[in-house]
């Protein structure tokens, strides 16, 4: 019995201790058990660790970096020493939640690591400047790096300062060089490159290149300097903020580089305005090209144009017998035949320069059939282009500020392209003897008038349907005349109504829109666009 009794407790003891080698295992370097069975293991060149690992220690070769995506609780990693910086620097940059330090050898021996902020390497040559350049983005906390005074003779190169900031651009390089004699610092928010000649163009522009701050290059005179446009365009490339002072004469007229204006206005040229397209790549600071009366066609200015967006265009332009206006013109009013001629299609179709017109009126010219020239006056607000033969009224939709539109005794027969006018508030539609249907008028809840007369067959519950659409809006239907029935006056003074049986005269009252319009035009002053009531027309009398 007891024999039976000391054989179990054996086997008992045996079996436990099975169990612990089993999970618990021989213990390791550390001290620390390590586990047989249940925890796996990744091997490097520097050792294996469990895959369960919270924290790592270790050099790491190259290609190994893919290892580190079998520790799903990594929290952190010191791989100091390892030399793979830049799949380092990936890896950790894939892995913002794992804390990880490693240290980065910088040519001139000095060591940085994944904290540093400032780095001191006042002693690279340009080759050492390079390498630096592949190096300092692999840390990431990096601020600023002083590359001291460049020593007589030993700058760095352009392309070695390039480099560097190409590599880190978020990174505060100081540096002391000179540049043409000139001792220029990185940090500096002017230059004077005065003298500079073709051949010193490739360094100069690298060194701008590395100048965040840069504000203003000096470059002297037409007459001093021994470089191309080329070469200033190359400078520019390299700092496009910066703003170059270049004093050179075109067309006999003193230019700057850095002017925001190029006024060339009554200057007869004779080249179609190329030498004005060759100079202003460079201006890059112009807003505002005056080349009004300069003898350049109206195709070669709107070449012009179309070629430098950011810089405002002007010129003449000439339409009927006496009409002329400047390309940025705002009013128009040209609606009196018998003194500026009968308007054509073909003489109004170079309106479409005009693309700052905001009032229009070119009413009873009786001969206009083509609107597409009004594509091109995104800003109009006021446009009278009534009694003439046109039909098709598409170019409005590109109006989308149209407040005011008369279109009264013309051929129109399709409203839709009004219908997405949000803004129109007085619409004539009187005497249009084609138009039959105002449906596409039904979302324009905002309409304050609309004028269909007595004339324009419009059926009478499309009327009312209307009025259901705009309840606010003033309807006529009655009016014989276009413009009657409080379209222009509402009334007569009650004073004039008195004395009327003795003076014979009614004064009106006019219509508040009608008033303001008169203002908007200049009708009281007759202020038609004629080219002899241009104050800026200074150019030979017709």
């Amino acid at each position: 019995m007891l024999r039976r009794a000391i054989t179990a407790v054996v086997s008992i003891i045996y079996v436990a201790f099975l169990l612990l080698c089993c999970y618990s295992g021989p213990v390791d370097e550390t001290g620390a058990a390590a586990p047989v069975i249940g925890t796996e293991r990744v091997s490097f060149q520097a050792g294996s660790f469990p895959v369960d690992a919270a924290e790592l220690t270790l050099v790491l070769q190259s290609g190994e970096t893919a290892l580190l995506d079998k520790f799903p609780q990594l929290q952190a990693a010191d791989f100091s020493g390892s030399l793979c910086y830049e799949e380092l620097a990936s890896w950790a940059k894939a892995h913002p939640e794992v804390a990880v330090r490693y240290t980065v050898t910088l040519p001139d021996g000095s060591v940085a690591d994944t904290s540093t902020e400032t780095l001191d390497l006042s002693g690279l040559d340009s080759a050492g400047a390079l390498e630096a350049a592949k190096l300092l983005p692999c840390l990431p906390a990096l601020k600023s790096v002083n590359l001291g005074t460049a020593p007589e003779g030993g700058a760095l190169s352009g392309e070695a300062l390039l480099a560097l900031k190409e590599a880190c651009p978020a990174v505060h390089f100081a540096y002391a060089f000179t540049l043409l004699g000139r001792t220029v610092n990185l940090e500096d928010e002017s230059v004077d490159l005065t003298g500079l000649t073709s051949g010193q163009t490739a360094d100069a522009a690298a060194a701008l290149a590395c100048m965040p701050n840069l504000k203003s290059v000096s470059l002297g005179a037409q007459d001093s300097c021994a470089f191309t446009w080329e070469d200033i365009g190359a400078l520019q490339a390299a700092c496009p903020e910066a703003a170059f002072d270049y004093s050179f004469t075109l067309w006999g007229r003193a230019v700057n580089l850095k002017d925001e204006s190029l006024d060339l206005n009554h200057i007869t040229m004779d080249d179609e305005g190329a030498a004005v397209r060759a100079v202003l790549p460079y201006m890059t600071k112009c807003k505002t090209l005056d080349m009004d009366f300069c003898n350049v066609s109206n195709g070669a200015m709107e070449g012009i144009r179309n070629d430098f967006p950011n810089i405002k265009v002007i010129w003449r332009i000439w339409f009927g017998t006496s009409y002329s206006v400047r390309t940025d013109v705002e009013k128009i009013l040209a609606s009196k035949p018998s003194k500026g001629g009968t308007l054509d299609d073909e003489q109004v179709a170079v309106l479409k320069y005009c693309t700052d017109v905001k009032y229009l009126d070119l009413g009873h010219n009786e001969a206009i059939t083509d609107l597409s020239f009004i594509s091109s006056m995104p800003k109009l607000e006021v446009l009278i282009i009534a009694m003439n033969p046109f039909s098709d009224i598409s170019p409005l939709a590109n109006c989308p500020k149209l407040e005011y539109l008369e279109l009264h005794t013309t051929n129109v027969s399709d409203l839709s392209p009004l219908s997405g006018l949000s803004e129109l508030r007085h619409l004539n539609i009187g005497n249009c003897k084609n138009l039959t249907d105002i449906s596409p008028l039904y979302g324009l809840t905002e309409l304050e008038r609309l004028w269909i007369g007595s004339i324009t067959p419009i059926p009478a519950e499309q009327v009312e349907y209307m009025r259901g659409c705009a309840p606010d809006c003033e309807i006529n239907t009655d009016a014989y005349d276009p413009c009657g029935g409080r379209w222009r006056v509402t009334g007569y003074t009650e004073l004039s109504l008195q004395l009327y049986e003795e003076t014979g005269w009614l004064q009106e009252v006019l219509h508040p829109r009608y008033e303001l319009l008169r203002e908007q035009f200049g009708y009281l002053t007759e202020d038609y666009s004629f080219y002899w009531k241009d104050p800026l027309y200074n150019g030979p009398s017709a």
